[in-house]
């Protein structure tokens, strides 16, 4: 991340953490993550970031960058996370910009459709 570290990043940690069963080392190698290109996808983008550090140990600027499936790719992992569900294959990225939007997708009064 290019700024401070919110104090929410200690509580994602742990819970990362815990379902991973691995422990993260914190390092500022802020050269090594990319901005993001808009100014609303702050934490999609640093989730990204964050993926692509674990698998390749850095970032690349992700070309065409399609926010809302990027959005709704997050969503799909964490789900499947939560329900236990990767084992040996990860979710693949975001290729067109309709990737992953049908699924787990919150409607404006909260409930998931």
């Amino acid at each position: 991340m290019h700024s401070a570290v919110p104090s929410i990043f200690w509580y994602l940690k742990a819970s990362v953490e815990s379902i991973l069963h691995i422990r993260f080392t914190l390092k500022n190698e802020s050269s090594t993550v990319t901005l993001q290109q808009n100014e609303y996808d702050c934490g999609v983008h640093d989730f990204r970031n964050a993926e692509e550090i674990c698998f390749h140990g850095k970032c690349k600027i992700i070309n065409p960058y399609h926010a809302e499936a990027e959005r709704a790719r997050a969503r799909e992992i964490l789900r499947k996370l939560k329900d236990n569900e990767i084992e040996d294959e990860w979710v693949p990225h975001v290729e067109q910009a309709t990737d992953f939007i049908h699924l787990n997708k919150p409607s404006e009064n909260g409930v998931k459709l």
